[in-house]
């Protein structure tokens, strides 16, 4: 069968956007413009999937190549991580409150990192200077996350999880 990838190809991904477009995306609070709760497809940012029997993580047309993810990280980095310190932001806000929480935040964040590093392993591009620039990136983050985490309105926040994936960084 030519669709099935042996271990040692290496895979170069083709999408050119932060989501491969799909029909199934479901469109996440910082993917919806604020007041209005439209989606706006050209702020969707890919999700992390879970490894499942019928998914094919080896697709290139779903693959962000490292440029692509390079421009995915500075997204969340300079839109989406500090939005709670930004009037006026202009995605859509939590139900019942005019303000974002870390959790908010962060569940949007972890999920897309995890997305970025599930693609540069997928690429096996992990060795390069620029994804392990990525990388590095990724780890600050969590370790930012740790102290963040520690306020005890959030809820959501697992720091087991979090080490666990700074570990797996």
């Amino acid at each position: 069968n030519n669709n099935v990838k042996r271990e040692h190809e290496l895979i170069f991904g083709e999408c050119q956007t932060m989501c491969p477009i799909s029909g199934t995306h479901s469109a996440d609070l910082f993917e919806r413009e604020r007041g209005t709760e439209r989606s706006r497809p050209d702020w969707f940012v890919k999700k992390y999937e879970r490894a499942a029997a019928d998914r094919d993580f080896t697709d290139v047309k779903s693959l962000r190549p490292p440029s692509v993810l390079r421009e995915t990280m500075d997204y969340l980095v300079f839109n989406i991580i500090d939005v709670d310190k930004k009037k006026n932001a202009p995605y859509a806000l939590p139900k019942g409150r005019d303000y974002y929480r870390f959790d908010d935040i962060h569940n949007f964040v972890w999920g897309a990192m995890r997305s970025i590093k599930q693609d540069i392993s997928v690429q096996r591009c992990d060795t390069d200077r620029f994804t392990i620039e990525l990388l590095e990136e990724i780890a600050r983050y969590y370790i930012l996350a740790i102290n963040e985490g520690r306020d005890p309105e959030i809820k959501s926040f697992d720091a087991k999880l979090n080490m666990d994936q700074l570990t797996d960084t």
